[in-house]
C-alpha cells in the first residue's frame, strides 16, 4: 500500500480531489489492488493471457486457486468463529450490541479481515442511515484514496470515495460519469465530473457529524496481502500444472501405425469399425507413447510445499498434518499461521477500538454514556481442538482458577449463562440437603427410647 501524505493546512478544491482520484487510477497501488483481485477469483492475468506454442494448438490454462486458499483460511482462523472476536465492556451496554446486531457486526469484520489478506489492507466507512442508525461497512479499497499526515502516527486526515459508471443521454451518446465524495474532520463534499469536466451544478457540501474522520483502516502484516509475497510461486505452480495437462492432452491423441499394407479412406472409419484384414505380413499396432516423466510431478511437490511455507498457511491435505495425535502437535503445525495471526491481531485491535470511539461519540448525543477506553477486545483462534484435552485441563484449575474461568475454557459454552445455571443449581443442591437433613433430625427424634425415671434411681 502507497500513502498519499499531505499538508494538514491544505483547503482541497474540487479539481485538486479529482487530480488525486486520477492519479490513483492510473497509478501503480491501484494496479496492484486490480491485480490481487484477479489472483483471488483465479483470474491471473499470467495464465489466462498466456499464448500458445506455434506448433501447437493445445493450450490448457489451469489455475490453482492457492490464493484463495490462502485467504480463506488465514481469515477463518482469524475471526471465522462465532467467539472470535469477544468485547468485554465495563457494564453492560444494550445501545452497543444493539448496534452491533442492526451491523453485523461479526460479518463486517470478517469481510475486513479478508481485505486485508488480499489487499494487504481494509477501509471501514461510518455512516447514519435514513432511520438515523449508526451504520458500519466495508468499502472496497479499490476505490477509495486515503490521505495521511506525514508525522509519527500518521494520521488519516482525509478520505476520496469514488466510483466512474457510464451515462447514456436523451440522445443516446454515453459520457463518463465520476461520483466523488471527499470527508475530512470537518466537511462532506460531493462532486461530479462528466469526462473529466467539473459541473458545480452537481455539488453538495455539508458538515461532518462525527468527531474525525468517519473511516477506519486495518494493515495487514508489512500492508501486503497474504499471498503477494509468493504470487512468482503461484505463477510456476500454475505454469507447470498447465504444461503438465497440455503435455498429457498431446499424447492421449495417439496415431494408429499400419506397418506392411494400405488402407484407403472409405476402408478406415475407427467408429465403425469391429474388425479389420490384415494382409499377411502385415501390422497395426498404437504408436507408443512415452512416459511422462515424475520430474514434473516432483517440481509440482516443491513449488507446493514452497507455497504453504512462504504464505505460513498449512496443508491441511497433508499426511503429516492430519497424522497431528495431540493438541501440541497440531499447535506446532500451526505455529507459522499463529504468528501471522497475532500481527493481524495486533493491528486489528487498533482499528477495531477507533470503531468503539466514533460509535461512543454518537451515543453521547443521546447521552448514552460509554467509555471506549475501558472495553477490552479479546480474540480466539478459530481452530480445531481436542475436547478431550480441555476438558482435562479445565477439570485441573478446577479450584486454583475461578469458575468463570475454568467454563470460559469450554468451546461452544455461554458462560454467563452456564454459571447462572450453576448458581441455581447450587441453590436446589442446598434446599435438598436442608430438607434432607430435617427428614434425618426429625427420624432421629422418633427413633429415641423414652427416659424411664426408674432406671435412674439408685439401690
Amino acid at each position: 500500500m502507497s500513502k498519499y501524505f499531505v499538508d494538514p493546512s491544505i483547503e482541497f478544491t474540487p479539481y485538486q480531489i479529482y487530480q488525486y482520484v486520477e492519479d490513483f487510477k492510473n497509478g501503480s497501488e491501484h494496479k496492484r489492488l486490480v491485480n490481487l483481485e484477479k489472483y483471488y477469483k483465479a483470474n491471473n492475468s499470467t495464465i489466462m493471457n498466456r499464448k500458445k506454442s506455434l506448433n501447437d494448438d493445445i493450450n490448457n490454462k489451469l489455475v490453482s486457486g492457492y490464493p484463495r486458499y490462502i485467504t480463506t483460511m488465514a481469515t477463518g482462523y482469524f475471526v471465522g468463529g462465532s467467539e472470535s472476536v469477544k468485547y468485554i465492556f465495563p457494564a453492560k451496554n444494550d445501545s452497543i450490541e444493539d448496534s452491533f446486531r442492526y451491523n453485523d457486526e461479526r460479518a463486517v469484520t470478517t469481510n475486513l479481515a479478508k481485505n486485508a489478506s488480499i489487499y494487504g489492507y481494509a477501509v471501514e466507512q461510518y455512516f447514519i442511515d435514513k432511520e438515523g442508525n449508526f451504520r458500519f461497512k466495508e468499502i472496497d479499497p479499490k476505490n477509495v484514496i486515503l490521505l495521511f499526515e506525514n508525522n509519527v502516527d500518521e494520521d488519516l486526515l482525509a478520505v476520496i470515495k469514488f466510483i466512474d459508471y457510464t451515462y447514456t443521454k436523451a440522445n443516446g451518446d454515453k459520457e463518463i460519469k465520476t461520483l466523488i465524495e471527499f470527508y475530512n474532520k470537518d466537511r462532506y463534499c460531493e462532486y461530479t465530473f462528466i469526462d473529466g469536466s467539473y459541473k458545480p451544478e452537481y455539488t453538495l457540501e455539508d458538515d461532518n457529524m462525527f468527531i474525525d474522520v468517519p473511516f477506519t483502516y486495518y494493515e495487514n502484516p508489512d500492508r501486503l496481502g497474504d499471498f503477494e509475497s509468493i504470487i512468482t510461486l503461484i505463477d510456476a505452480y500454475d505454469k507447470a500444472l498447465s504444461d503438465n495437462s497440455n503435455l498429457f492432452e498431446y499424447y492421449n491423441d495417439c496415431y494408429i501405425v499400419f506397418k506392411g499394407c494400405e488402407l484407403d479412406d472409405e476402408e478406415v472409419k475407427l467408429k465403425d469399425m469391429k474388425g479389420l484384414n490384415i494382409p499377411e505380413g502385415a501390422d497395426v499396432f498404437y504408436l507408443q507413447k512415452p512416459q511422462v516423466s515424475g520430474d514434473i510431478m516432483n517440481y509440482l511437490d516443491t513449488l507446493r510445499k514452497d507455497i504453504h511455507k512462504f504464505s505460513m498457511v498449512p496443508d491441511m491435505t497433508d499426511k503429516d498434518f492430519l497424522n497431528a495425535s495431540s493438541g501440541v502437535a497440531m499447535r506446532l503445525k500451526l505455529q507459522g499461521l499463529e504468528f501471522l495471526t497475532g500481527v493481524k491481531e495486533s493491528n486489528f485491535r487498533k482499528g477495531l477500538t477507533r470503531r468503539l470511539e466514533i460509535l461512543a461519540d454518537y451515543l453521547s448525543i443521546s447521552n448514552n454514556d460509554f467509555e471506549f477506553e475501558r472495553a477490552l477486545i479479546v480474540f480466539k483462534r478459530n481452530t480445531v481442538e481436542s475436547l478431550s484435552e480441555i476438558i482435562d485441563s479445565a477439570v485441573r484449575l478446577k479450584g486454583i482458577i475461578s469458575d468463570e474461568s475454568v467454563i470460559d475454557m469450554l468451546p461452544n459454552v455461554d458462560t454467563q449463562e452456564e454459571l447462572k445455571k450453576l448458581k441455581k443449581q447450587k441453590e436446589e443442591n442446598m434446599q435438598t440437603f436442608n430438607m434432607q437433613l430435617q427428614a434425618d433430625e426429625s427420624s432421629n427424634e422418633d427413633e429415641q427410647p423414652e427416659n424411664n425415671d426408674n432406671d435412674n434411681q439408685i439401690d
